[in-house]
């Protein structure tokens, strides 16, 4: 069949323009254009062939025995996959031209790998400004060494030509392209590609012949060929000596090479990376009864950043070789010399600077200097991360902790003891008070505030109780609260009863008015409420904290930090205490049955108190000796209480007398 002036134009849906079977077919005087722009535009059916080399073909697909002849005949703007697929046939293209056209792997393809072979015979033709990913004029991959199948271009022009990866013109990964690929007296302008800006081929050996070689060899980047080798970026890096368990080296780097020691560039565009451009790499050693890896012995090539990977290597003195292999090669073709090698010697220990222990293997030891990150600060680094703090004040996993101060589990026991035992005691006297609340004795001191001061004691010992144990906020509004209204309940009664003595007894020994109880109740009430509420406001705007300090022996530990306006509850305890010692003095000459001892109790009181604030303000004392004084000076004071307020007037009772003074 022969087709003259034959005019295309405008094809956009996919499918083969010419397809042959055991025929022939010449076209002379051609013009085709615009063929297939639903790629260009992105809007391509979705139908599909069932052969898939019937859908990648755009202008010729044969199969069978067919010749083909192409005369003076123009392709411009032809858009697909690949221009020509031929099986056993022959295609003249003579005078032609092929202009402004995308071809993602070329427009003349030859892969007998998936049985694509003929004869290529192209004279006097033109290809201008055409693109592709692959080769834009010609994409050749497999041609068998004994192949009938051959390409000859004779007195052709390829100009402008571009692709966007390997091959601005022509594509060759062929072994035995240089058998069957001929190029005759043919020019190549402005043609670019990422890698061979006119030729990509598998090696210099198998390029195709072409007859101005020298010519092109002479402008950079024209020739390129699949990598051939790898190499070390340093010389000195091809050998190391390690101690058991060190690293590599860092910057163990090395590039790939073409045949014309060339580096190669691999693609590393984020926007366009395919899982199948990178090139994986693994790492062994050459005796593994003796030594191994430790790490990823894996790892990548990514731009041109090829490296070894980070690993330890461990084992018995001795010298051993490390591979490094390539596993995949990305775009490239596998090619024979893609593995590096490196000679690693493992040295003895010298146990005297260095630790020589199983730390990274259970098999094989490890020789290393420990290190601790953080530092240990004054201690001593014994192994890796792990510090000794013997001989320093400080302890921790890296010696930047105070020791913490340890109770002593026995005197708090001793004198939780000793509490535990004068709560029982004041138990009973409570029962005792109110089974003789009818004498004389019991009945002149108030009963209910004898009562009321019996409770306040007890929770003064509580108080007490308290400070066995460490502090914590919680503990710390505790014994501010029990503290303070224990006292308010022993002393405020104290000061109430002495008042209304005072009141009965004042200026002459003539009986006067005395106070009422309700007027009794309500001051010992308003007396405790101000330490509530004082106890409270703290609370709600988080005034109390708890602060460390230091003993002189640097151990640390903490203590309840009140606000300042706890001064002013010290300062209403202090007026009840001197308030309540100046009317037991002013009540002095009283009948005895309405007074008691009370000049002792305050005064006692007072020289504890006064004793206990100022071992509370020497920080640098002990708190176990602080605490210790401060459960002792309570625990005295209510057995001061008992002994002066209750055990005598029970004395009394017993012996059915009152205490008079001589």
């Amino acid at each position: 069949m022969e087709i003259y002036n034959l005019k295309i134009n405008n094809i956009i849906s996919p499918g083969v323009l010419f397809r042959l079977h055991n025929g022939r077919f010449n076209l002379i005087n051609g013009e085709i254009k615009n063929v297939h722009m639903c790629n260009l535009f992105q809007n391509c059916t979705t139908y599909r062939n069932t052969n898939e080399s019937v859908n990648k073909a755009v202008v010729i697909y044969t199969k069978g025995f067919n010749t083909m002849i192409f005369n003076n005949t123009n392709f411009e703007n032809i858009y697909g996959d690949t221009g020509v697929l031929m099986v056993f046939s022959k295609l003249d293209f003579n005078n032609g031209s092929i202009s402004n056209s995308y071809l993602k792997n070329g427009f003349f393809a030859m892969d007998e790998g998936v049985n694509t072979s003929g004869l290529y015979v192209i004279n006097n033709s033109t290809f201008v400004n055409n693109t592709s990913e692959y080769g834009t004029i010609l994409n050749i991959k497999t041609l068998e060494e004994l192949t009938g199948s051959t390409i000859n271009v004779t007195n052709s022009e390829f100009i402008s030509n571009r692709a966007s990866k390997y091959g601005g013109a022509v594509y060759s990964i062929g072994e035995f392209s240089n058998l069957h690929v001929y190029f005759d007296y043919c020019k190549f302008i402005d043609n670019h590609a990422l890698l061979g800006d006119i030729f990509y081929s598998y090696s210099r050996e198998s390029s195709p012949l072409i007859s101005n070689i020298e010519e092109l060899e002479l402008i950079e980047g024209a020739l390129v060929t699949n990598p051939v080798k790898i190499i070390l970026d340093n010389d000195n890096q091809n050998s190391f000596s390690i101690l058991s368990g060190d690293m590599l080296p860092k910057n163990i780097t090395y590039k790939i090479y073409d045949d014309y020691d060339r580096e190669m560039k691999l693609h590393s565009d984020l926007s366009d990376i395919n899982f199948n451009d990178f090139i994986f790499t693994a790492v062994e050693i050459n005796d593994t009864y003796n030594a191994r890896l430790i790490g990823p012995v894996k790892n990548y090539c990514w731009g041109n950043d090829c490296s070894f990977p980070s690993l330890k290597v461990i084992g018995n003195p001795g010298v051993y070789t490390l591979k490094l292999q390539f596993q995949s090669f990305g775009p490239y073709v596998p090619f024979k010399n893609s593995s590096i090698y490196i000679q690693v010697e493992i040295l003895e220990c010298n146990e005297d600077f260095h630790n020589y222990q199983n730390f990274d293997d259970p098999i094989f030891k490890s020789c290393y200097i420990p290190k601790c990150q953080p530092s240990c600060n004054t201690g001593k680094c014994i192994n890796m991360n792990l510090c000794d703090c013997t001989g320093t004040h400080y302890t921790g996993k890296y010696c930047d902790e105070y020791k913490h101060l340890k109770r002593n589990n026995y005197i708090d026991i001793g004198l939780s003891i000793i509490i535990y035992f004068l709560i029982c005691i004041t138990i009973l006297i409570i029962f005792i008070t109110i089974y003789f609340k009818d004498k004389p004795n019991i009945k002149g001191g108030g009963t209910d505030f004898l009562i009321i001061i019996l409770i306040g004691s007890i929770i003064t010992l509580i108080y007490s109780l308290f400070l066995t144990y460490e502090r914590t906020k919680t503990k710390c509004y505790l014994i501010f609260l029990t503290k303070n209204t224990g006292f308010s309940l022993v002393f405020g009664s104290i000061f109430v009863k002495t008042l209304r003595i005072y009141k009965i007894f004042r200026i002459t020994s003539k009986v006067g008015k005395g106070l009422s109880k309700k007027v009794m109740f309500l001051i010992i009430m308003v007396i405790t409420l101000f330490h509530w509420i004082t106890a409270y406001l703290w609370f709600a705007f988080k005034k109390v904290k708890i602060i460390s300090y230091l003993t002189g022996d640097y151990e640390e530990y903490l203590k309840c930090h009140y606000p300042p306006s706890k001064n002013i509850n010290e300062i209403i305890n202090f007026i009840v205490l001197a308030y309540g010692f100046i009317l037991s003095y002013l009540i002095r000459n009283a009948e005895n049955k309405f007074k008691e001892n009370l000049g002792v109790v305050v005064y006692f009181y007072v020289l504890i108190a006064l004793l206990g604030e100022i071992i509370d303000n020497q920080n640098e004392i002990n708190i176990l000796i602080q605490d210790f004084f401060g459960v002792i000076g309570m625990s005295l004071i209510n057995i001061i209480i008992l002994y002066f307020l209750y055990i005598e007037k029970f004395r009394a009772i017993y012996y059915e007398k009152s205490i008079k003074p001589i």
